[in-house]
């Protein structure tokens, strides 16, 4: 085997801890940006849940609001309808009774006859408005309102 002389010994030494200091830095630069990276990558996760959990959130409360729209679409629907037929009705009238109250020849006064029939016929109504919740007067001939 041959010896190289000293100096060779030397500088191949000198270059092999330049070598491992160049090596070791880059390991170290290396680190620190998968370290970097790692905290990057946890901050994107995280996001990433919270926005997962708002999504989840946002969701629940949109599937709420569609029952409540449903709901409120058919109640107008019914409403619609029912007002659809109560405008077709609204000239169709009941008779409930009637009264003939007949007035003396030139005269203006109700006899005595009359004013019976006309505070029966008042009273009834008053009965029949009362019998569904009305205050007296608020209701037609038939009942309805």
């Amino acid at each position: 085997m041959r010896r190289h002389p000293g100096w060779v010994t030397e500088l191949v030494g000198k270059k092999e801890v330049e070598t491992d200091q160049k090596v070791a830095a880059v390991d170290r630069k290396a680190a620190e940006e998968n370290q970097r990276l790692d905290q990057k990558v946890d901050g994107v996760d995280t996001r990433l849940k919270t926005t997962e959990g708002t999504l989840t959130e946002t969701t629940a409360t949109a599937k709420g609001a569609r029952e409540r729209a449903d709901g409120a679409y058919t109640k107008a629907d019914e409403t619609n309808s029912r007002l659809t037929r109560l405008w077709a009705n609204r000239n169709n009238r009941k008779e409930a009774e009637t009264y003939q109250i007949l007035f003396g020849f030139d005269k203006w006064d109700v006899g005595d006859n009359g004013q019976t029939h006309a505070v029966d016929a008042g009273q009834g109504d008053a009965r029949e408005s009362q019998a569904h919740g009305r205050p007296p007067g608020l209701c037609r001939p038939g009942g309805e309102l």
